[in-house]
Order: structure tokens, then sequence, then C-alpha cells
């Protein structure tokens, strides 16, 4: 049962830089810093891969518990499984360590879909900008590099506009 601890420490060592990096990237995307956000969703993927390979070990190694204990490991859990295992300070640690991933992994679901809001919301403000800047106002004035309407209509364009 040793295995399983090491194991869930290397996940929540893990989890615990997920929640540092959504902290981050909450500043980042508030910021429009897109440099550092293609950064930090670079690390995300390279702990998200390191983590899935440690899961499935978990679970390999839980399948082979459950077998040697007369469990069926179909639909087998940590939680179901640890009802099983014999008292002991691996029954404790595991224990501990389970509750507090369940709480983390809550934050961070959390954190994720505050950041994802927030990803939405500068995506509507560019959105909105852009059409905003690409259409004639209601009194016909649109803006343009060059000083012409781009439709070549009778529009006043301002801003560079021949004097």
């Amino acid at each position: 049962m040793r295995e399983w601890v090491d194991m869930l420490e290397e996940l929540e060592s893990a989890v615990d830089r997920l929640l540092e990096i959504a902290a981050d990237k909450r500043a980042i995307v508030t910021r429009g810093d897109v440099p550092a956000l293609e950064a930090v969703v670079r690390e995300e993927s390279g702990i998200l891969a390191h983590m899935t390979n440690i899961e499935e070990k978990r679970q390999r190694s839980m399948v082979v518990y459950a077998l040697r204990a007369g469990i069926n490991p179909k639909g087998a859990t940590l939680a179901s499984l640890l009802t099983s295992l014999p008292e002991g300070e691996n029954k404790a640690a595991l224990t501990e360590l389970h509750h507090r991933m369940q709480e983390k992994l809550q934050d961070l679901g959390l954190l994720n879909e505050i950041n994802n809001e927030l990803l939405r919301t500068q995506r509507d403000i560019a959105q909105f900008m852009i059409e905003s800047a690409s259409r004639p106002t209601q009194l016909g004035i649109q803006y343009s590099g060059n000083g012409r309407d781009a439709d070549n209509n009778d529009r006043i364009s301002i801003l560079d506009r021949d004097v």
C-alpha cells in the first residue's frame, strides 16, 4: 500500500502545481498576455500527461490488489478499496491523501471555471472591438487606416483621411 501513498503524493504534488498555474492564469488572462498563456498551457499539458501515467499505474495496482483481496475490480474506486484495507499507517495516510485530493480537485475545477469565464469574456470583448472598428457607426463614420472608407462609399472616415 506504500506504493499507493507514493503515487497519490505524486498526484497531489502535480495538482498543487496545477492550482498555482490556475491562479497565475487568471492574472495572465486579465492582462491579455498571450505568450504567457501559451507557456502555462504547455506546462499544464506536460503535468496532465505525467498525471495520466501515474493514474494508469495506480489503477493497475488497485486492480491487482482487488483481485488478490477477492474484490471485483470492476467499478472499484480508491474510496471503496480503502474500506477493505487493514488498519495501519498506510490506510490512514491513504484516507487523508484521498480527502485532500478531493478538496484540491474541487478547488481546481472552480478555478478552471473562473478562468474559462474570463477567457470567454476576453474573447467577447475582442470580438466586439473588432466588429466595432470594422463597421460604420450610425453617423456613417468608419475607422480605417488609410483615411478611406472600406467600401469606397461616400461615408465619412476619420483618422488619416485626406484633407
